[in-house]
């Protein structure tokens, strides 16, 4: 380690499936395994080309206004189990417009989202965390897609919850 990078804390319990997305059955422009994507006027594509880690990513594009991909955790263990437990989610992100991406954790009540990608063109870690609510009536894990045109990819999300152990990553930069 040469002290250019960041520590990172990460769950060790990965509380998503196909977190990597790495597993397209349905085709290389239908959403990956385990994912929804929400929205009008959305596409999504496996990128190759860009990712953070695996042999791909997804690519998220707006052609409307707000577009999400999702994915809903709470049945294995049924909401009442979720109510009142903290989560956290997160996921690297990769964009080419300031203000339009970000990572959110949903309870079917209210949204935490993480701040904005600046839009940079690099790989930035965005998280969320949020208490769900004690009439919450499901947990998801979200990369939200704002204004007409833009695009997003993301790769390596996670979603924990405070009952998770976590470590410490280095993260070289």
């Amino acid at each position: 380690m040469d002290g250019t990078g960041d520590y990172l804390s990460i769950p060790s319990d990965q509380l998503l499936s196909n977190s990597s997305f790495e597993v397209w059955s349905g085709g290389d422009t239908s959403a990956p395994n385990s994912w929804v994507l929400g929205g009008t006027n959305v596409s999504i594509a496996k990128s190759a080309a860009i990712k953070r880690l695996g042999a791909y990513a997804a690519k998220v594009t707006s052609h409307s206004s707000v577009v999400q991909l999702y994915q809903a955790i709470h049945a294995a263990k049924g909401i009442a189990y979720w109510r009142g437990r903290t989560v956290t989610v997160g996921a690297w992100v990769y964009a080419t417009n300031a203000n339009c991406v970000r990572i959110a954790a949903y309870d079917g009540i209210g949204l935490a989202a993480s701040p904005w990608h600046t839009g940079d063109s690099t790989w930035q870690y965005l998280t969320a965390t949020k208490q769900i609510n004690s009439t919450g009536t499901w947990v998801s894990a979200h990369l939200q897609v704002f204004r007409n045109g833009s695009e997003a990819y993301v790769d390596d999300a996670f979603l924990s919850d405070d009952a998770t152990s976590t470590f410490n990553c280095y993260i070289n930069n």
